[in-house]
């Protein structure tokens, strides 16, 4: 054990373990509130297969990787995913009944039983919605249909 100090209302502790055989060194401080490495990347929170079984954070908690690149934040009710501006990636399918920004519904569940329509879809023609006729209309609306189905949000 080296460098234990103590102050009036604050005291901190580091300790530095070596190995003798390797004289690898790795170094730990503890003040009265943090707990942390002597060096950046310096040590882990568990091993396999003696890993730690639950882990407890505070409201307002922020899990930070290298140093603001990443952070998941928490908040009431909410938690945020900052970051990352490379994309994210999930092992499998993520599923939600409906997306929203702020409180405002922007997607909900799908919307089934639509009949497929004939015709031909035309989303380019340019016409005066004063002059338009039930054709060009319903080309559009299938041209409209087609898109939300081939999205997900119209289905069969």
């Amino acid at each position: 054990m080296t460098n234990i100090t103590a102050g009036a209302e604050t005291a901190a502790l580091s300790l530095s373990l070596t190995n003798a055989g390797s004289g690898l060194s790795t170094g730990y401080n503890w003040t009265p509130t943090n707990h942390y490495p002597s060096a950046n990347d310096g040590a882990a929170l568990g091993v396999a297969g003696t890993a730690w079984s639950d882990l407890f954070l505070a409201s307002g908690a922020v899990t930070n990787w290298n140093n603001g690149d990443v952070l998941l934040t928490h908040s009431a009710n909410t938690l945020a995913y900052t970051g990352a501006s490379s994309g994210y990636t999930f092992d499998a399918l993520v599923q939600a009944t409906q997306f929203n920004v702020g409180a405002n519904k922007i997607l909900g569940a799908r919307d089934t039983s639509w009949g497929a329509m004939t015709g031909t879809p035309d989303k380019a023609t340019a016409f005066a919605t004063g002059t338009v006729t039930l054709a060009q209309l319903a080309g559009r609306v299938m041209a409209m249909q087609t898109a939300l189905t081939t999205h997900g949000i119209l289905g069969a």
